[in-house]
């Protein structure tokens, strides 16, 4: 059994949720990392599987592996968050539990941090289809200076997802920054926040991180749900730049991130497998979205509850 180190420089959040297929093979990947100096969080979301016992069978192997479990299904943002509160590194990284991470991946985002002292750093990843489509490999977007919240947009410096980045932990604690409970699309509502509170942010240019795309994944499962759900990321936004007295600086920033992101769901939904009529009732849905956005930009103004409701009563009608 491997030594547990009294206070882990990083801690590994893996929330665990319908992945036995898969999580071996995360988990032989994180303790395959050449950077030891780590504990792994998996948090249990009430997995209707055979995930349980895998994790109790990997925890007595590893003592760095901390399972920690959900009574009920809460989501991934929740998952998250349990992890986050019981973590005890310096720094935190995550994840997902049906992907895996290259044995360097923590060492090479390390080192980067200590070289530049960066509040973030990124990595590239890869994205892998079951359908054996070729891999798409992913850059890392480049940050050339520190963190200005007046001038650079919190919504573009670096990619949403958690999972291919190093993070200073006290972003979360000392900014009291949560995931949202039980809505897709947590990320794009976390990662902007952590952004403004970040002063330096790197990139390590290798491709470290593995992200399979499953026929369950967001990208291949569309419903009034995931559009009535970016909505609410849509304000979760608006309020903390409001509360945060940034809204000056980064509302133009704001409406072209999350106007892109609406046409990026979309395109998701053109590509799907939905049949013709259920496909035209979503992009009808997102449209309306579209038009609110729009009207809200011209008059740089903020978009209220109300106002997303009063749109889209002509697809209720």
């Amino acid at each position: 059994m491997l030594k547990l180190f009294s206070k882990p420089l990083v801690s590994i959040i893996v929330p665990v949720y319908k992945t036995e297929d898969y999580l071996e093979e995360c988990l032989d990947s994180i303790l395959a990392q050449k950077y030891k100096n780590i504990e792994i969080l998996c948090v249990n979301d009430a997995s209707p599987d055979n995930s349980q016992e895998i994790l109790e069978k990997f925890a007595t192997k590893d003592a760095r592996i901390r399972v920690l479990t959900h009574p009920k299904n809460k989501g991934l943002g929740a998952a998250r968050n349990t992890g986050l509160k019981n973590a005890n590194g310096e720094f935190i990284a995550g994840v997902d539990s049906d992907d895996w991470i290259e044995p360097t991946m923590i060492s090479r985002l390390v080192r980067r941090q200590k070289m530049t002292n960066a509040d973030i750093v990124v990595c590239g990843y890869t994205m892998l289809y079951e359908d054996l489509s070729p891999p798409q490999p992913v850059k890392p977007r480049l940050v050339k200076k520190n963190v200005n919240i007046k001038k650079h947009s919190i919504f573009s410096l670096v990619n949403p997802p958690f999972w291919n980045k190093l993070w200073r932990r006290s972003l979360f604690v000392d900014n009291g920054i949560e995931f949202p409970d039980r809505i897709y699309f947590e990320d794009n509502a976390t990662t902007p926040k952590l952004v403004a509170h970040s002063k330096v942010i790197k990139r390590c240019r290798a491709y470290l991180y593995n992200y399979r795309i499953r026929e369950a994944s967001i990208m291949n499962s569309h419903s009034d749900r995931h559009i009535n759900d970016y909505i609410a990321v849509v304000q979760i936004l608006q309020e903390f730049l409001l509360a945060n007295n940034l809204w000056a600086y980064q509302s133009k920033h704001f409406y072209k991130a999350t106007g892109g992101s609406l046409l990026y769901i979309k395109s998701c939904i053109d590509k799907s497998k939905l049949n013709k009529s259920n496909k035209s009732s979503l992009l009808k849905h997102a449209d309306l979205v579209r038009k609110a956005l729009s009207e809200a930009e011209k008059s740089n103004r903020t978009l209220k509850a109300d106002d997303f409701k009063r749109l889209m009563k002509p697809l209720k009608s």
